[in-house]
């Protein structure tokens, strides 16, 4: 369950703010429970650890895709 996971991934990211795992998996977990917020506020932390990382990448223009923020996902892809 979704919960279950962003409360381990939570505690392990307390442990290593710096996890790229741990980032990109919290990310899809809050975006696969349906809270967009965290889900892209993660993303955004998991870009600044690991900028190209493609997984997170892919998930937030999903998220920007199915939310109707056109903007933010041509930024996304653009660069």
């Amino acid at each position: 369950n979704y919960e279950r996971a962003i409360y381990h991934l939570t505690n392990a990211l307390d442990d290593n703010p710096v996890s790229k795992e741990a980032c990109v998996l919290i990310v899809k977990a809050y975006y696969m429970s349906g809270d967009i917020l965290n889900a892209e506020s993660f993303a955004k932390r998991s870009l600044q650890i690991n900028p190209d990382d493609m997984e997170t990448l892919l998930v937030l223009g999903d998220l920007y895709f199915k939310h109707n923020n056109l903007i933010k996902f041509n930024y996304i892809w653009a660069c």
